[in-house]
């Protein structure tokens, strides 16, 4: 019979080739996975980025506009990951666990080497690892900063603050593991990967990214198996499918590159629908394996109100979620009513300027608070934290 390394990449069940057998996969545990990071061990500081040199010099100005674009966010995010791991260190729950939870963390700092001697050496930016990454911040959009600098850090601090706190845990793995790693990075990496390797370019740097999206896979191979542990509980299974469903719109803005039309954007030649579609598609199959149905997004709560509903605002900094969050749902329609909520008010931001009025269908006595917010969101200074905006709407339905 085969192994699940034999099936997918990494243990990652996004990656099956027959989802025939998701039913009947059994997972690569924290400590087999451990085992399989000494076997797999890379350095980055020995990828040679010679010929990436003279690739980068010979590429067009538009095309290296657009690929440092891209990379900028994986810069950036790896960053981010590394600093904001610690409190799910500390929440390991056996010795297996806390040794693979380490091995994460060392992983994301050397993907960030991988980058900063990228910039360095083939783009070509002088100064240190910290003048590079400030470079890099300059072309993220505001839901990658809402993302990365909000989210993340907020639901880090919680763990942090209480590493026992096993809803703070499901909360950070859901968004680390199933829409961090899992839906945005190896789905930009992979499309980046196809890219380069189609056009023969920038080798060196194609090496070390598919030695982070090895990485990156059994790390949500982890993210997989822990989710499906606490899901056993209905109460964290419920849980696990509102965090999915307040984060799957911000995350669908992330990719959006800055100026795009934003109803038919494109990462380099790949199309919305492409990218989202496999996004979408390796979610669906995590999702399977740990026991949640794509229509828990859209439950209630014990007090008859929308799960989905508290968090429509979180958002609008992002015009562009109507289409977008519409495509990488094109399948789920129970999903997408979920959405049209924000889909209204998307829409209406996009021809208001932050004048919009309410989505139709929107009881009047909520009308105020939303003509608030939105103003609040569509500012362009602004950033609100969405854990302020996870309460300003509770909609009975």
């Amino acid at each position: 019979m085969p192994s699940l390394l034999d099936l997918t990449s990494q243990g990652d069940v996004g990656t099956i080739s027959d989802e025939s057998k998701l039913s009947s996969v059994k997972l690569m545990t924290p400590q087999e996975l451990y085992e399989l990071w000494e076997r797999q061990n890379w350095q980055s500081h020995t990828i040679d980025f010679e010929q990436d040199r003279a690739d980068w010099n010979d590429l067009d100005g538009d095309l290296r506009e657009n690929i440092a674009w891209n990379l900028s966010s994986f810069f950036v995010g790896e960053e981010r990951v590394t600093t904001q791991f610690s409190g799910l260190v500390m929440s390991y729950e056996s010795q297996a666990e806390e040794a693979f939870l380490t091995t994460q963390q060392v992983d994301e700092a050397r993907h960030a080497q991988h980058f900063n001697r990228f910039y360095e050496q083939v783009l070509g930016l002088d100064g240190s690892f910290e003048d590079r990454l400030a470079r890099a911040r300059e072309d993220l959009n505001p839901a990658f900063i809402e993302m990365f600098d909000g989210v993340l850090v907020d639901w880090g601090k919680r763990l942090i603050a209480n590493p026992s706190d096993i809803e703070a845990k499901v909360d950070f793995v859901t968004l680390y593991h199933m829409i961090i790693e899992g839906t945005l990075a190896l789905t930009g990496q992979w499309f980046l990967t196809d890219y380069m390797e189609r056009n023969g370019i920038l080798p060196g740097w194609t090496e070390g990214f598919k030695l982070i999206s090895q990485d990156e896979h059994r790390h949500v191979a982890y993210g997989t198996w822990f989710l499906r542990e606490k899901a056993r509980d209905e109460g964290l299974k419920q849980r696990i499918a509102e965090r999915l469903a307040e984060l799957i719109p911000l995350a669908s803005a992330v990719l959006v590159p800055p100026g795009a039309d934003l109803g038919d954007y494109a990462i380099l030649d790949y199309t919305m629908a492409e990218t989202n579609a496999f996004a979408f598609n390796a979610l669906q199959r995590r999702l399977k394996v740990i026991g949640i149905d794509t229509a828990m997004l859209s439950a209630r709560r014990p007090d008859g109100r929308r799960a989905t509903r508290s968090s429509r605002l979180q958002t609008l900094a992002e015009p562009g979620l109507r289409a977008g969050s519409a495509a990488l749902l094109k399948d789920e329609p129970v999903v997408v009513e979920q959405l049209a909520f924000e889909a209204d008010l998307v829409g209406a931001h996009a021809g208001g300027e932050g004048q919009a009025e309410v989505g139709a269908g929107q009881p009047a006595r909520h009308q105020a608070q939303l003509q608030q917010r939105l103003a609040q969101a569509t500012r362009a200074d602004a950033r609100v934290p969405l854990a302020d905006r996870l309460d300003v709407v509770q909609t009975p339905v």
